[in-house]
């Protein structure tokens, strides 16, 4: 398989009930874009990692799970992440779904998708 495009890079700490919204939502909202999703679990105490495992099971070419066995704070879920992501282009959300991942999609369409994106080398929002 390809390197993806984007990386969307999500760190969980105990996020139950979120988890398998969220990754449904990334998955409607980049439809038509090669991607992956990197998630990384602190130590959560709760169902995050069974979430995960089932999410890795639905989506297993997309989703990818790390999990930190030890709490180590969103610092390190990020630069976990971040060491382990492939694409050309990263986004960064929270588990908890706070972030709009339609807004991902609406400025790749119009700043990445079929441009030559030049020395731009962030978007932020």
């Amino acid at each position: 398989m390809s390197d993806p495009a984007l990386s969307v890079l999500i760190p969980f700490y105990n996020e139950e009930g979120n988890v398998l919204p969220l990754l449904e939502e990334v998955h409607e909202a980049l439809g038509g874009i090669a991607f992956e999703i990197v998630c990384v679990n602190d130590c959560s105490a709760d169902q995050t990692a069974a979430e995960l495992a089932e999410a890795k099971q639905k989506w297993p070419e997309t989703v990818h799970v790390f999990t930190h066995i030890t709490r180590a704070g969103k610092s390190a879920a990020l630069f976990t992440g971040l060491k382990s992501v492939r694409g050309t282009w990263t986004q960064l959300i929270d588990g908890d779904g706070q972030n709009d991942i339609n807004d991902t999609a609406r400025l790749w369409k119009k700043l990445i998708e079929g441009q030559d994106t030049g020395k731009l080398g962030i978007i932020a929002g």
